[in-house]
């Protein structure tokens, strides 16, 4: 199923508009961090947590997860680009990053945990700027979804969509 086809069938969903576009912003929020192999779980808390749509914050983070698993995980290259702009950091460290998501594990629990001991093992030059440009993305991508999200989810409800 493409993006597209995803983000209607959210739209869909018998929720409040406001709910809905929650739900689909902490998706898009999680999505975009190094929380891999538990993002499902921590969507689904953080919209109960906020009274959110569950099935749009699962939806969107099931719809943004695939890209993030592209070797040698984007979200991750981006989220150590931007926090390294932002910290000082060396741009030319990546290739450390992407050493971390070669695995020859089978499996995407077992994959997921050596990619995640890899991370852990990169040290705080290199994990400090991927949690500051997560964060700085995970802001970005939440506010982008809610508000692309609530528009559409308004305009269908009212039959305009």
């Amino acid at each position: 199923m493409r993006l597209k086809e995803r983000f209607r069938k959210v739209l869909d969903l018998d929720a409040p508009p406001e709910s809905v576009a929650r739900g689909a912003a902490i998706g898009a929020a999680i999505a975009v961090t190094p929380t891999v192999g538990v993002q499902t779980v921590l969507a689904l808390l953080l919209c109960r947590l906020f009274r959110s749509s569950k099935v749009a914050g699962v939806a969107m983070t099931l719809a943004l997860n695939p890209i993030g698993w592209i070797p040698p995980g984007p979200w991750i290259i981006a989220d150590y680009y931007v926090g390294a702009t932002l910290t000082g950091g060396d741009y030319a460290e990546t290739s450390r990053i992407k050493e971390a998501f070669k695995s020859d594990e089978e499996g995407f629990w077992t994959r997921s945990f050596a990619v995640v001991k890899k991370l852990l093992t990169l040290g705080k030059e290199l994990l400090f700027p991927i949690l500051v440009g997560s964060a700085v993305l995970a802001v970005a991508a939440g506010l982008l979804s809610y508000h692309i999200t609530l528009r559409s989810a308004r305009r269908k409800e009212k039959g305009c969509g």
